[in-house]
C-alpha cells in the first residue's frame, strides 16, 4: 500500500480537534458530519477518518494523524503502546 501524502495529513488536521484520544471535527465537513462529532469510523480495531482532496479520497489512521498534528512528520512504522487500537493519547 502506498503511502498517504502529506498534504492529506495537513489538510485534516485543519478540521480535527482531539479530546480524550479520540478526534472531533472543527467544523461541518460535506453534508454528514457535524461540528463536535467524533471522526471517522473502526476498521480491524483502529479509527480511520477519510479526506477528499480534489475529489481524490484518502482514509488515514487516527493514531498516524494525531503523531503527526503534534511532531509535523510521518512515520514508517506507529503503533499503539496499550495496544488499544482506538486510544490514540499521545504521552
Amino acid at each position: 500500500m502506498k503511502p498517504v501524502p502529506e498534504v492529506y495529513y495537513k489538510e485534516l488536521a485543519k478540521k480535527i480537534k482531539w479530546k480524550s484520544g479520540k478526534p472531533y471535527w472543527k467544523t461541518e465537513v460535506g453534508c454528514k458530519t457535524k461540528k463536535g462529532q467524533l471522526a471517522g469510523t473502526i476498521c480491524e480495531g483502529y479509527r480511520i477518518v477519510g479526506i477528499t482532496i480534489n475529489r481524490c479520497s484518502k482514509l488515514i489512521k487516527a493514531h498516524k494523524l494525531r503523531w503527526y498534528m503534534k511532531h509535523r512528520y510521518i512515520p514508517k512504522e506507529l503503533d499503539h503502546i496499550d495496544q488499544d487500537k482506538d486510544n490514540n493519547r499521545i504521552l
